[in-house]
């Protein structure tokens, strides 16, 4: 189980190959894998392509993976920003 905790992943540099279900804020019955999307680093990208802007970002949830719920998308937001900043140091 605690394998696939993120906390103990952030100070790996497998943390972008972790499967996206192993980050926090997702949820069973949000079928990322459907949208291409299966890794942590997939969904950074995505985090990327949008300048890391969090308003951005959740536009993107919303519009295009149909993710509504603020909780898990400001869960998923901490968890790439702390992804983020690690990997500036």
């Amino acid at each position: 189980m605690f394998g696939k905790y993120t906390r103990s992943l952030l100070q790996s540099d497998k943390i972008n190959n972790s499967p996206i279900s192993s980050l926090n804020g997702t949820h069973s019955s949000m079928f990322f894998e459907v949208k291409d999307i299966y890794t942590i680093g997939d969904m950074y990208n995505i985090y990327r392509m949008n300048n890391f802007n969090n308003e951005q970002f959740q536009n993107h949830l919303k519009t295009k993976l149909c993710i509504y719920s603020n909780y898990y998308i400001n869960n998923m937001i901490k968890q790439l920003n702390v992804i983020n900043h690690l990997q500036t140091i």
